[in-house]
C-alpha cells in the first residue's frame, strides 16, 4: 500500500485560497502555494494539473465564501435587500483581494454575475420582492439587478481604494436607491 499523502488536495486548495485572500490572485502560483504549505511544488502538481485548474477551484471557493459573507451578516434594522447590498460593499472593503478575484479578474467576472443572478438563494429574494411589492417577477428581477448594480459600483470603488470607506454614507446611498426605485414603481 502506498504511503498516505501528507499534502492533500484540500490542503492545497485551502492554501491557494489563503494566497489569493492575502496576496491577490496575481500572486497565485504553484511556488507561492508550496511556500504557504512549506513543501516543494511536487505535492501541488500531484494534486492539480497546474495553476489554471487550481485557480478555477479557488474561484469556486471564493464565490461560496462571498455568498456566505453577504447573507450571514444581518443588519436587524434594515430590510434584507439593503443588508445584502451593504454586506457586498463591506466585502469589497474587508476582502479586497477576493473581491477583485471574483469580480475584476476579467477571466471569471461575467460568469459570476450570471451565477449570482441565478442563485436560488437570491431568486427567493426576487420572489419576496415581487410578492411584497405586487410586481411581476421580471420587473422584480430588474429592480433587484438595478439595486445590485448600485451596491456593486460602491463595492468596486471601495475595493480599489478609489474612495474612503464610509459605511453610513454608503448605507444612505443604498437606502435612497432602493426606496427611490420603489417610489418609481408606484
Amino acid at each position: 500500500m502506498p504511503p498516505k499523502a501528507r499534502v492533500t488536495r484540500q490542503m492545497v486548495l485551502d492554501a491557494a485560497f489563503n494566497v489569493v485572500k492575502s496576496k491577490g490572485y496575481e500572486n497565485l502560483s504553484v511556488r507561492n502555494v508550496a511556500d504557504h504549505l512549506k513543501c516543494s511544488t511536487q505535492p501541488i502538481l500531484y494534486n492539480y494539473d497546474g495553476v489554471e485548474e487550481l485557480r478555477e477551484e479557488v474561484y469556486k471557493v471564493a464565490i461560496k465564501y462571498h455568498s456566505l459573507y453577504i447573507v450571514a451578516k444581518k443588519n436587524e434594522d434594515k430590510n434584507t435587500l439593503i443588508s445584502l447590498g451593504l454586506n457586498h460593499v463591506r466585502f469589497g472593503y474587508k476582502e479586497k483581494n477576493l473581491f477583485r478575484f471574483i469580480f475584476q479578474s476579467n477571466k471569471f467576472g461575467d460568469e459570476e454575475i450570471k451565477s449570482f443572478l441565478n442563485n436560488p438563494e437570491y431568486a427567493g429574494m426576487v420572489e419576496i420582492l415581487s410578492s411584497g411589492l405586487k410586481m411581476d417577477i421580471v420587473e422584480a428581477k430588474e429592480m433587484f439587478f438595478a439595486y445590485l448594480c448600485t451596491a456593486h459600483g460602491i463595492a468596486s470603488f471601495v475595493s480599489n481604494d478609489s474612495v474612503e470607506y464610509e459605511e453610513a454614507r454608503y448605507l444612505k446611498i443604498l437606502e435612497d436607491a432602493f426606496y427611490g426605485m420603489l417610489a418609481l414603481k408606484k
